[in-house]
């Protein structure tokens, strides 16, 4: 039972953390990338919110899945 709860738990965690630093995050950075020697391109750089969003739908799925698994 614990091989659900335990990354429902992380889940619950990263979510309140992903609201608060998403609400603290700015802008996000443009980077200037040189593609082929010649080319400028300018591209974001992803914030840390949107990557611990992944995170924590990754986990909510994974516990439902074990959850169902159990049943």
């Amino acid at each position: 039972m614990a091989c659900f709860l335990v990354p429902a738990a992380e889940a619950v965690v990263t979510t309140i953390a992903a609201k608060v630093i998403k609400s603290k995050e700015g802008d996000p950075e443009t980077l200037k990338v040189q593609l082929d020697g010649s080319e400028l391109v300018e591209a974001e750089k992803l914030p840390f919110s949107k990557k611990l969003g992944w995170l924590n739908k990754m986990l909510w799925g994974g516990s439902a899945l074990l959850a169902f698994e159990h049943v």
